[in-house]
């Protein structure tokens, strides 16, 4: 009889164990879109063929690949992917970035700089929304620093892109290892912001 009791608690245990990995799943990020920069050609992105000033790989932090593009005179150079719209409408992007600057310079407005930006536009919106200088925008020298936003995307979402670059403005920038995703931790900024 303590064997029959004893069997019948191994589906129960099972099952229990089977749900726990169903949740585990569903707290996974779901990776959107991710460039590692060991591909020189960038074929992902677009302008990648007709951009100005120095593009060069370099060693990221830890030795990963990165990409860096630098400007001697104030000029726009643009990296940019479109990401899946029905993988992220109504849903809360991170970008997940390392990224660095030296001599940087900001141009004629505050918000020529160094970038790396989510971009979008939704069916209803007059024209495309951009994530907030504070989040995107970068400027001066410093070393390798990861930087991690969050940008809620709207339900009637018509587009949304990726991008990279120096927008008139002068100095090196340097990216590796991007990653835009929805991960669930992260449902605004505020929730990363707690969790950082």
């Amino acid at each position: 009889m303590a064997q029959a009791s004893c069997i019948a608690t191994i589906p129960l245990v099972v099952l229990g164990f089977l749900g726990g990995a169903t949740d585990a799943q569903q707290s996974q990020p779901d990776i959107v879109f991710e460039e590692d920069f060991a591909d020189p050609t960038l074929r992902a992105w677009q302008n990648s063929r007709d951009l100005q000033g120095q593009l060069s790989p370099i060693d990221g932090p830890d030795g990963i690949p990165a990409l860096s593009i630098g400007l001697d005179e104030p000029a726009s150079t643009m990296l940019s992917v479109r990401l899946p719209v029905e993988r992220i409408a109504g849903r809360a992007e991170l970008l997940d970035v390392w990224r660095k600057a030296e001599n940087v310079k900001t141009g004629a407005r505050h918000y020529y700089n160094a970038k790396s930006m989510l971009s979008w536009k939704a069916k209803g919106g007059a024209k495309p929304q951009y994530s907030g200088t504070q989040f995107s925008d970068f400027s001066g020298t410093f070393d390798w620093e990861r930087h991690r936003y969050v940008v809620n995307m709207p339900e009637d979402l018509e587009w949304a892109s990726v991008s990279m670059g120096l927008q008139a403005c002068t100095g090196k920038a340097a990216w590796a290892g991007l990653t835009v995703s929805v991960d669930p931790r992260f449902p605004d900024q505020s929730s990363l912001e707690r969790f950082l």
